[in-house]
């Protein structure tokens, strides 16, 4: 996965520079880990994630649909990742809810029925690009650090055995942005949310999805419990504040969706 953590480090010049944020993948500021390090956890989690959940191979639409919108959006991310295109994996999960989020070793986790509780291929676009903002912001780094940064220095700490205690993975899988065993989170701050909003329209949109679909999304998952978005709103907290913000930003990247459709042709049909 060394491909993928050279991504990380440079898409902050592709993107994040028009909200002043940056992507540099070094320690400090509240990140204890390094991008390999941090590949290394994350990678370390997924084998254990992949003996405690319960994922599936049987809904092959919804997985061709969640890959068709995953290679769309991140193609997006760099001019180059069209050849870093077949290391993305993607996980269905067995439950049915709005549950979706992105771990560092290049996975993408989704409930099996997340293509079908949403409306099209541009709100199921925003989920997964707004999982990968938050990847590419290094918020995984924050708060994977928030939990184990000073145990992880300590002296005969092993991370295997800390994910195979029940409380220890529960909280490693909260930190990744999922949903635990028993539904719980642990939420991203409003500030991650503005940020990951931004980046996400911004893929979205030089990827040929609507991002008005963004806040159609939003609305539907608040009023609507078919959606099965109750965990997914907990941990991505948006206020009516929030959304009047999110729908003030929508406009700024119609430029990039009509350039995406008109002068490169992207018009992706996933769905």
């Amino acid at each position: 996965m060394a491909k993928f953590a050279k991504l990380l480090m440079l898409v902050g010049t592709c993107f994040l520079t028009s909200c002043s944020l940056t992507t540099t993948g070094t320690v400090g500021d509240g990140k204890k880990f390094s991008v390999s390090e941090l590949e290394f956890l994350e990678g370390t989690y997924y084998k254990e994630f992949n003996s405690n959940e319960k994922l599936t191979n049987n809904y092959k639409d919804p997985l061709r649909t969640t890959q068709c919108v995953m290679r769309a959006v991140t193609r997006e991310v760099s001019g180059a990742f069209s050849s870093l295109r077949t290391e993305w994996n993607v996980d269905l999960l067995r439950s049915c809810n709005l549950n979706i989020s992105l771990i560092g070793n290049g996975t993408l986790v989704a409930s099996n029925c997340v293509p079908t509780l949403v409306s099209n291929q541009d709100e199921l676009a925003y989920l997964v690009a707004h999982a990968l903002a938050h990847l590419l912001l290094e918020h995984d780094n924050y708060r994977i650090s928030n939990l184990i940064g000073d145990k992880a220095q300590e002296e005969g700490f092993d991370l295997k055995t800390y994910l195979r205690n029940k409380d220890g993975y529960n909280a490693f899988t909260r930190a990744l942005g999922l949903l635990d065993e028993a539904g719980n989170v642990t939420p991203y701050t409003d500030e991650e949310e503005l940020a990951a909003d931004t980046i996400a329209l911004k893929i979205m949109s030089k990827a040929g999805f609507n991002p008005s679909a963004s806040l159609v999304l939003w609305q539907n998952m608040k009023n609507s419990p078919a959606l099965r978005a109750e965990g997914y709103i907990r941990l991505h907290p948006h206020s009516d504040e929030k959304l009047k913000q999110l729908s003030e930003q929508i406009p700024l990247f119609t430029p990039d969706l009509t350039r995406a459709r008109t002068e490169f042709g992207r018009k992706p049909t996933c769905m």
